[in-house]
């Protein structure tokens, strides 16, 4: 990850995502990424990831795609980790920035299993 992209996210942006969650900033844990800033929550025992796109890796519309295509197989039947809206009813939203670069945000249900190693 680009260090200007690193030196984008802090507190101040994941306090404000978290709270389109109603979810309080000292519940978030980072887990890691490597296109993404990953991060997980647990809420009313049950745990959420919560991802944070750079603009530089990919656009709002593309993320906004992704989620909904995602929806499309989570109606259809697919074993797929669900999106979760935010308090305002958004699949995605923008935090922004500097030099007019964002992060497109959203939460899906945490996927049970583990990490996986070189042998799998």
């Amino acid at each position: 990850m680009e260090k200007h992209i690193q030196d984008a996210i802090n507190d101040n942006i994941i306090k404000e995502a978290a709270s389109k969650y109603g979810v309080p900033f000292k519940d978030v844990t980072h887990l890691g990424g490597f296109e993404n800033f990953i991060y997980e929550y647990k809420l009313d025992d049950i745990e959420y990831v919560l991802r944070f796109v750079h603009s530089s890796h990919r656009s709002f519309e593309h993320v906004y795609a992704e989620l909904e295509f995602i929806d499309y197989l989570a109606n259809a039947g697919a074993n797929v980790s669900t999106m979760i809206e935010t308090i305002d009813n958004e699949l995605v939203f923008k935090i922004d920035t500097l030099n007019e670069e964002y992060f497109s945000v959203s939460v899906f249900t945490k996927a049970p299993g583990g990490t996986i190693d070189y042998e799998n």
